[in-house]
């Protein structure tokens, strides 16, 4: 019993594994690098948030200290306010500048003291009615008389302030300074106020200051000669001491006085003020008046401001004591911790000056005061410049980051770092390349860090540190990047190239392998059949059967075409294989065209015959005195190629077809350049090249076949319908052993209309 394995299938190789292995350590390092550029890129904006942090963290205990430090309160350029739980004004000080009239009561007098009030009247309305002219000593005499009968009988208290202020100001005009100074002095601490409202004691204390100003201004020099006596010279040196202490103790007073008009105000403290500071008596202390009335305009400001914001204040008092307010190194008197801030935004004052490029609105933060009440600090353009000098004493703050306050959730603007995205532009000068700082109109939106500071929410006070310039802080993280990615896409193209290159190479290896297989298919076949057919022959011849001399001649005739045929074949497997080794060898000599073509011819004769095709050969007439016939090449390879030419032709001719051959000279279409080892030639000569041209009526070729059927093993058509015997290698010998004479094989063919394969060689004329 036989039993009949069957062979598994051969597997057809694919070349996805090798694919996968090309492709593989390249997506390794793409995914590696991305990752490790996107870790660079985290790291780089952690580093920057890191810093962010902490200068913001800096920023933000550096301001709010500043704003709540009640230090400041009373600095000259300071726009702090002070009131009480219930929003009533306490610094500085409320005053109206329309008083309301007091009249006088006189029933509170007896009927002596209303006839000696009467009197006093009288008086003060002859000092009044006098203006800057003197009176009469009687006159002041008796008015002097008068004032002091009344203060004699012990008035009211109020009636004796004024009559009392009468009387200096009549001793002072009867020439008694020293007696007005008294009288004033003691004036100066009352706080009685005259039937039009307005208070006495400051009246009675710029007074005397004028009083004693007149008494410095006229007091006599010095004079030495007085030694004479002892108690002269005590006497001398005593009054001197006081003369020399004069200015002094005016510029005391005044300073007393001012600070009474300004700290306990009324409607005459702008008038008396300004009267200070340009009285001549005072020009030695006019810089002190006026310093004065700069604390006045600055109080009337304050006065203003606390005026715009009393409503919304009234909301937001009494503070609440809850947190912490007191910061780490921040200068807050005691007794203001475990407070909680306020902080509101108000209209402004109307009439105020706003400074450009402040924005309108002005802040108010709300501290519980040490000694009772609430101190406020109203800002306004203040906040901007408080802000830009904070970040200006901070260190370096990079380009990249722009710091934003906000406070009551507004922020607050300043030109320190403008929170607008900008980009570095470069540009080419004369002096070569330069940059520039391009502002978009986008507002930077990315924050990189937020601060508050203990005890106040981030509501209330908040310093945010935001991202202006993102391409400035990833640049060295940028610069990594690109060449990082330079590398992954060299790295990913050498791969792609060498994967199109080993897909390309392995689909052509396994084309050429089964076009090998096809080949030894093929050449077995080419062999098999006349192998088998001279077997035959041979075989009849040996046993006898064929006895004829006639049909042994054919017999022995069949077995030399089949053995030609052999040969050719092999010759043609062998040249085969040395061009392809590169060990094809050519000698060129003089050969005759025509003996060459009429030999050719009689080799393809019997193989023409047997196909039923007949071979005609054409060539036109040499020109007189030229030889056409003899071209230097090599003879033995151009009869091979011509043998194969001519062999394609009669087997894809019809039987009763004819396949002519025939040469020619022409001129070349263009001059040639390429090395050639022919001897070189006259480019202009009218037969610069030689034509050898085999041309078929058989179906013809395509177009798009043109240039296939030329190349190794290819053969057109489908092997399963394919008439025609051939191994598929002589028509690519034809190509070499034309190119290795420097010349080209050229085709015109179409479908239905035969074929004409030209070998065009370069010659010269003989």
């Amino acid at each position: 019993m036989h039993v009949t394995l069957a062979q598994p299938a051969t597997r057809k190789p694919t070349f996805l594994w090798q694919g996968v292995l090309i492709v593989l350590p390249v997506a390794a390092l793409v995914v590696v690098g991305l990752s490790f550029l996107q870790q660079d890129r985290r790291l780089a904006l952690s580093e920057a948030s890191e810093r962010a942090e902490l200068l913001a963290e800096t920023l933000a205990t550096r301001i709010w200290g500043q704003l709540v430090d009640t230090n400041n309160a009373s600095a000259p350029g300071s726009v702090w306010v002070k009131v009480d739980d219930h929003a009533e004004l306490l610094f500085p000080p409320e005053f109206s500048p329309t008083p309301p009239p007091s009249p006088l009561e006189l029933s509170q007098l007896n009927a002596e003291q209303l006839e000696l009030w009467a009197r006093a009247e009288e008086s003060r309305r002859q000092l009044a009615s006098a203006g800057g002219e003197a009176l009469s000593p009687a006159v002041l005499n008796d008015l002097v008389a008068a004032c002091r009968e009344f203060l004699g009988s012990e008035p009211p208290a109020r009636f004796a302030a004024l009559v009392s202020y009468q009387l200096g100001l009549l001793l002072a005009k009867q020439g008694e300074p020293t007696a007005a100074m008294e009288i004033f002095k003691t004036l100066s601490s009352s706080d009685a106020v005259a039937e039009s409202g307005l208070p006495l004691g400051p009246l009675a204390q710029f007074q005397r200051l004028l009083l004693l100003s007149e008494d410095a201004q006229g007091s006599p020099p010095m004079d030495l000669a007085l030694e004479q006596q002892a108690e002269k010279l005590r006497s001398f040196y005593s009054e001197t001491l006081r003369r020399v202490t004069l200015p002094a103790r005016m510029q005391i007073h005044l300073e007393e006085v001012c600070s009474r008009l300004v700290n306990q105000p009324t409607a005459l403290t702008p008038y008396l003020l300004g009267v200070l500071a340009q009285e001549p008596r005072f020009k030695s202390a006019t810089n002190a008046a006026r310093a004065w009335q700069e604390t006045w305009a600055r109080h009337e400001r304050l006065r203003q401001t606390y005026t715009s914001m009393a409503e919304p204040l009234k909301h937001r008092l009494p503070v609440k004591v809850t947190r912490s307010l007191l910061l780490p190194g921040s200068a807050h008197p005691a007794g203001i911790t475990n407070r909680e801030v306020a902080a509101f935004w108000f209209e402004e004052p109307k009439g105020l000056q706003r400074p450009a490029g402040v924005e309108a609105g002005r802040l108010a933060i709300v501290i519980p005061a040490a000694g009772g009440g609430n101190w406020v600090n109203c800002l306004g353009g203040e906040a901007g410049a408080l802000v830009r000098e904070a970040i200006g004493q901070a260190r370096a703050v990079p380009e990249y980051m722009g710091i934003g306050v906000e406070i009551a959730r507004r922020r607050i603007k300043h030109p320190a770092h403008d929170l607008y995205i900008w980009r570095e532009i470069d540009y080419m000068t004369r002096s070569g390349g330069q940059s520039r700082k391009e502002t978009t109109a986008e507002e930077a939106t990315r924050i990189l860090a937020i601060a508050g500071v203990p005890g106040v929410g981030l509501e209330t006070f908040r310093v945010n540190v935001y991202l202006t310039n993102p391409s400035q802080l990833f640049n060295r993280q940028a610069a990594r990047s690109f060449w990082i990615a330079c590398l992954i896409a060299c790295s990913a193209g050498a791969a792609f190239v060498g994967l199109l290159a080993g897909y390309r190479a392995f689909h052509r290896q396994l084309r050429l392998s089964e076009l090998k297989s096809n080949f030894v298919s093929s050449v077995s076949h080419e062999l098999r059949a006349p192998i088998a057919s001279i077997r035959l022959m041979a075989e009849s011849l040996d046993r006898g059967a064929v006895v004829e001399p006639t049909k042994q001649r054919e017999y022995f005739g069949f077995i030399v075409r089949e053995c030609r045929r052999l040969s050719d074949l092999i010759a043609n497997v062998l040249d085969f294989s040395r061009i392809d080794q590169g060990r094809k060898r050519y000698e060129f000599e003089e050969t005759d065209v025509r003996a060459l073509v009429e030999q050719t011819m009689k080799v393809m004769l019997p193989a023409a015959s047997e196909r039923g095709v007949r071979l005609v050969c054409t060539h036109p007439k040499p020109a007189e005195g030229v030889t056409l016939d003899c071209v230097l090449m090599d003879g033995r390879a151009i009869q091979q190629a011509l043998i194969n030419l001519i062999d394609n032709a009669i087997k894809h001719s019809p039987p009763g077809e004819t396949v002519t051959i025939g040469w020619e000279r022409s001129r070349s279409a263009t001059s040639r350049t390429a090395a050639s080892p022919l001897p070189s030639f006259d480019p202009f000569n009218s037969s610069n090249l030689f034509n050898l041209w085999v041309e078929d009526h058989g179906p013809g070729i395509p177009q798009e076949e043109h240039e296939r059927i030329f190349e190794r093993f290819y053969r057109s058509g489908s092997e399963l319908r394919r008439e025609t015997q051939g191994v598929g290698i002589g028509l690519s010998i034809v190509k070499h052993i034309v190119e290795a004479h420097g010349g080209t094989v050229r085709l015109r063919s179409a479908p239905g209309q035969g074929s004409r394969f030209t070998i065009e060689l370069p010659c010269n004329a003989s």
